[in-house]
């Protein structure tokens, strides 16, 4: 089932064996939540055990609007689950940074981007960034 939002675009829902696999631009998006569908008003919502919230915020959107040091270079995968009462995207992926300013490399990290909002809500950076965090720029 394909519907169009005024600001995501096309938003294609597929069930598979899997779960439930959600198609917004070039982003695939999984979740083992159930999927309601509005064509009347072109929503989608998620139904999660604290009730049925309507997603407001599609990937496509989110990540081309984060800031310039958060953004990704490459998306490995992203998943819609619950970070305590709001829906959020787990995305999984690449940035690209400079160790002392001057060496560019691949740094893995996820962050917890809301589906309401479209805001981070929260990161998990590489164990070095914790110790040498002052080293590495981003991009």
């Amino acid at each position: 089932m394909n519907l169009t939002t005024a600001s995501a675009g096309e938003v294609g829902v597929h069930f598979t064996s899997n779960g439930i696999l959600i198609n917004n631009g070039p982003y695939q998006i999984t979740t083992q939540f159930p999927v309601v569908i509005n064509p009347t008003d072109n929503t989608l919502a998620i139904k999660t055990p604290s009730g049925v919230t309507i997603i407001k915020s599609f990937p496509s959107q989110a990540l081309d609007n984060l800031p310039t040091g958060n953004k990704f270079t490459s998306v490995s995968s992203i998943t819609l689950t619950q970070m305590g009462q709001t829906p959020v995207y787990d995305v999984n992926g690449a940035q690209v940074r400079k160790l002392l300013g001057i060496i560019p490399f691949n740094a893995n990290i996820s962050q917890q981007i809301s589906a309401q909002t479209g805001q981070v809500v929260g990161s998990q950076l590489p164990w070095y960034y914790s110790l040498f965090g002052f080293a590495f720029k981003s991009i």
